[in-house]
């Protein structure tokens, strides 16, 4: 099964990796956090690489990372439901959903996903990869919340996007998350490598390219 999720991953990559001609809503201004530490771990010298799928995936393979091998599989079951370009989103794409009790959070990811142009599945996929859905899931090296946002990273998000104290509001946290996902994907231009920076951070992931380093 995990093999043939990477193979249709690769296979859907071309699909992935070409940046929005129009991005709907730019992040103009980063944190640098975004630049250098990502989620809370520090790493110095971290630069832009080239970026192939095949590459990203196979340090994925080497590394066992099921959560990022989980983000690839929902993300395709996102794309091949919808039928349509991880980047196709615009803010009148979809009215806010209204309360469900079996899908508490669409009202957020909706709107999160219309205030930074970026698709529902794909911030559905990160919070079902690194919550399963947990509010209050706070994990072993401090990340929070739904998207599992680092304590630092909330810290610079919630005040550039003018969010509340509590990094484990649902609405806040989702937010956070997605803006954070919009920072990855305008830095990398390519899902595989948005996703890896997101997990393990881009100063991490850029000197995985770099050195070879496992990812965490």
């Amino acid at each position: 099964m995990r093999y043939c999720v990477i193979l249709a991953f690769k296979t859907l990559i071309p699909l992935f990796a070409a940046r929005p001609s129009h991005p709907v809503v730019p992040l103009g201004h980063r944190t640098a956090g975004a630049h250098s530490e990502g989620q809370g771990r520090p790493l110095a010298g971290a630069r832009a690489l080239p970026l192939t799928a095949a590459s990203t995936l196979a340090g994925w393979r080497s590394n066992r990372d099921r959560k990022i091998v989980r983000y690839a599989g929902l993300l395709l079951a996102g794309v091949l439901a919808v039928g349509v370009s991880p980047v196709a989103v615009s803010a009148q794409a979809a009215p806010v959903a209204r309360a469900n009790p079996s899908d508490p959070y669409a009202g957020f990811i909706t709107e999160a996903s219309q205030r930074f142009g970026i698709p529902e599945h794909w911030i559905r996929a990160v919070l079902r990869a690194e919550s399963a859905g947990d509010v209050r899931a706070i994990s072993s090296a401090g990340a929070m919340g739904l998207m599992q946002v680092m304590p630092d990273t909330w810290a610079g998000l919630r005040v550039r996007h003018g969010l509340g104290r509590d990094p484990y509001d649902p609405r806040d946290n989702i937010m956070a998350g997605a803006a954070y996902l919009r920072e990855m994907w305008d830095r990398y231009g390519n899902v595989a490598a948005m996703l890896a920076a997101y997990n393990a951070g881009p100063g991490r992931y850029d000197e995985h390219r770099t050195t070879g380093r496992a990812l965490p």
